[in-house]
């Protein structure tokens, strides 16, 4: 384990993305994107970060997921690692984060992406809500 408590660290703010190696011992994701409506490009990059924290989670890592202000660009990459991991529907994944982050997942592009992800999420699974 690192010294910070975790392993897996994923920057999210596409305005602060320090050096690796600042963290010494922990795995860096530099995962920028815009708190705003995703690109396809940026929207490939949410994506990838979610997956590589639905990882690390499955591996027994501990996850650090952090962007300008621990609310949208992150709570979007969790949002896709739970949905990823667990097979939980978005519309209750969307609802958990909601909850439990203050002001979290208020972005309407992102929350508008999650859901139409639906199709991947277990009907009726009541895990996250």
């Amino acid at each position: 384990m690192s010294a910070a408590g975790f392993q897996v660290l994923v920057l999210c703010a596409q305005e602060h993305q320090p050096s690796g190696s600042r963290f010494p011992g922990v795995h860096v994701v530099h995962a920028p994107f815009d708190d705003w409506e995703p690109s396809s490009s940026e929207w490939r990059i949410a994506r990838r970060a979610g997956t590589v924290v639905a990882q690390a989670l499955r591996g027994g890592q501990r996850v650090l997921v952090t962007c300008a202000m621990g609310r949208n660009r992150s709570g979007l990459v969790v949002a896709l690692a739970l949905i990823e991991s667990t097979g939980a529907a978005p519309e209750l994944v969307i609802g958990k984060i909601a909850r439990l982050r203050e002001g979290a997942l208020s972005n309407p592009h992102f929350v508008r992406a999650l859901r139409a992800l639906r199709k991947l999420g277990r009907a009726g699974s009541e895990e996250y809500a």
